[in-house]
């Protein structure tokens, strides 16, 4: 009886512990959770795009502020943004991560002479390891003139 006792203890202990094992692949994933306005005015106006981010082994940002991790297209343009994205887990500690990252995107300004212009951006997020995410496109926002 007490063997009986002790191996039911033993296994709700055990199966209390087990931790939910939730894995992502390597490479980065992300997912556009908002991005906005749709309109702005030029010069006055922030876009801020709000992306969901998973990662299988935690590797997703850099310690050196001259190395980038994000890379935001206007497509109007032909090269994109790159921003500097923090180590978002310890360097070295190969564990699955998910959160947020917000982008804020200031002076947006028309490039041709008209009184308004389209575009969208697109994202795409590098760990470490140089592994590349999928691609995130906005919708299209309206820039228009002061």
């Amino acid at each position: 009886m007490r063997y009986l006792y002790f191996a039911c203890i033993s296994i709700l202990f055990f199966s209390a512990c087990s931790k939910d094992e939730t894995t992502f692949p390597i490479e980065p994933e992300i997912t556009l959770l908002s991005a906005g306005p749709t309109t702005i005015t030029e010069f006055e106006d922030s876009i801020q795009i709000v992306i969901q981010y998973r990662d299988g082994d935690g590797d997703i940002g850099f310690e050196n502020p001259d190395s980038f991790s994000l890379f935001v297209q206007d497509a109007r343009l032909p090269d994109p943004d790159n921003y500097f994205v923090r180590p978002l887990s310890p360097i070295g500690s190969n564990v699955s991560i998910e959160g947020t990252l917000e982008i804020n995107i200031r002076n947006t300004f028309l490039l041709g002479s008209g009184g308004q212009e389209t575009t969208y951006y697109t994202i795409v997020l590098r760990d470490r390891a140089g592994h590349y995410s999928n691609i995130l496109q906005t919708p299209d926002i309206t820039i228009i003139a002061q």
